[in-house]
């Protein structure tokens, strides 16, 4: 999953961080053992398609299948998959959204002008995309708790600055530390929005709670960590393809000099470590709440986090947005994959044969 209202910058002049056809060892990615899909997709689907035809400006009828290529609804339902249709429909439709203004570079500088300079405007909106997101806004404010919401706003735009901070360092070409990459990362990417949706599907306000108890707070904060990094082992053949460095398995090959192959070890690592801390951390979090009066609302929460955590690795490990267009995921978790502009191949464990994923 990634941010929202990245503009479009410049290709970069560097040299690519790989070549075409480059290969590396991909071990399975740690996560919660429970992957789930919301019964309510297949309607979801539908509804999301429909809308995204009718409310989306596409230059064409293949952008437009390009776009439904990326499998966003599929994300969410696997994500929430406990929400009910309502839930679901409007976090696919924001979902869609946030990817299609993620993409919008792609249809010209104009329309990001355009949608930017609409959304900073105070009057009535004449933008289509910018209509389209203040129509899911006020279906969210129909049902959502006030506190929700608010934090969920504040999360969002929260993001914009980080974004324009992300962009500069694109147009320069800069070339960060891994640790400055993460500060900008862990608030461009947009997941902290998701965590706080967990709360609206479950129709909840935790804020009090998460405000007292920081061991609670540190989960959310650990499946932000998951979803960033798994994000971007999954995105980096992508994004090198189109000239953007912003990605963890770029910043360090190009700042410490690290291999393809050592790179996305090191990123692999980290997230054990953060899967080792989520897991430890929330059986002590469901002990200290059991028999609380508050312990359902807790354990449903906890169990929401880990669903957003099994359910981007999946997703992940399935979508064409990142493997290619018209990707099909062979089933293996882990082999040898060999990256090319348009296509991830991996080749499966102990396999004679080269087979496309």
């Amino acid at each position: 999953m990634t941010p929202a209202f990245r503009l479009a910058h410049s290709g970069l002049q560097k040299a690519p961080i790989f070549p075409d056809g480059a290969t590396y060892q991909r071990q399975a990615l740690p996560t919660t053992p429970s992957v789930l899909c919301n019964p309510n997709y297949p309607m979801v689907y539908e509804q999301n398609a429909r809308w995204n035809h009718d409310r989306l400006p596409f230059p064409d009828g293949d952008a437009f299948l390009a776009f439904q290529d990326g499998r966003h609804a599929l994300w969410c339902a696997v994500v929430y998959p406990e929400a009910d249709e309502e839930a679901l429909r409007n976090i696919a439709d924001y979902t869609a959204l946030l990817f299609y203004v993620d993409d919008m570079g792609t249809f010209g500088e104009d329309s990001h002008r355009d949608f930017l300079g609409d959304l900073q405007s105070d009057s009535a909106p004449k933008n289509p995309v910018v209509k389209a997101l203040r129509e899911v806004e006020s279906r969210f404010q129909r049902r959502i708790k006030q506190g929700t919401y608010g934090r969920f706003r504040k999360a969002a735009d929260e993001c914009h600055p980080s974004v324009q901070e992300e962009n500069s360092f694109r147009d320069e070409e800069r070339i960060l530390t891994f640790e400055d990459y993460l500060r900008v990362r862990r608030s461009t990417i947009g997941i902290f929005q998701y965590v706080i949706l967990i709360e609206y599907c479950l129709d909840l306000d935790l804020e009090p709670l998460l405000e007292q108890d920081s061991q609670l707070d540190e989960l959310s904060s650990q499946a932000v960590e998951h979803c960033l990094y798994v994000n971007d082992l999954g995105s980096f053949r992508k994004e090198r393809y189109q000239n953007d460095d912003m990605n963890a398995v770029a910043v360090l090959m190009r700042s410490e000099g690290m291999s393809l192959q050592q790179a996305v070890d090191h990123i692999t690592g980290r997230l054990h470590e953060v899967q080792r801390k989520f897991d430890s951390q929330s059986r002590d979090v469901l002990a200290r709440y059991h028999g609380h009066e508050l312990g359902g609302d807790v354990e449903n929460y906890v169990a929401g986090l880990g669903y957003l955590i099994s359910g981007n690795v999946w997703w992940t490990y399935q979508c064409a947005r990142y493997n290619g267009p018209g990707f099909v995921w062979n089933g293996h978790r882990e082999g040898l994959v060999t990256l090319s502009e348009n296509a991830t191949i991996v080749h499966p464990p102990n396999s004679s044969e080269r087979q496309d994923a």
